[in-house]
């Protein structure tokens, strides 16, 4: 079994919460395949069952939020150890920069922002 790189060892409460009871081992990437890649790579955590499978709060549940936040941070972690481009080649894309592409054109402080055009 792959020790996670996403947590200390021996870190014994939700990785979102800090909730201690009950925990639950999330392995961030899942699915037939990327769930033993996740398991290879050790990219997973402790998550309390509200955070994991809860209908409207866990990950596997619809907070795409939480999934969302746990993969970006799993592939920042990875390409750190390893490479960016390990990461693509094994999990198929990327997360992180889907944050940076949805900024575009996002509001701030009452603003629309929008790339400049070049002629």
């Amino acid at each position: 079994m792959a020790r996670s790189i996403m947590e200390p060892r021996g870190a014994y409460e939700c990785y979102n919460c800090g909730d201690t009871r009950n925990l639950e081992e999330h392995h961030i990437f899942y699915g037939t395949k990327h769930r033993k890649k996740s398991e290879h790579y050790g990219l997973k955590v402790h998550l309390c069952p509200g955070c994991h499978r809860h209908k409207k709060t866990g990950v596997h549940g619809g907070n795409t939020a939480l999934d969302k936040r746990l993969k970006e941070e799993a592939e920042q972690i990875f390409e750190k150890k390893y490479s960016r481009e390990l990461f693509r080649e094994e999990f198929g894309r990327y997360y992180a920069e889907e944050k940076n592409e949805e900024a575009k054109g996002q509001q701030e402080n009452g603003f629309i922002w929008m790339e400049e055009e070049t002629c």
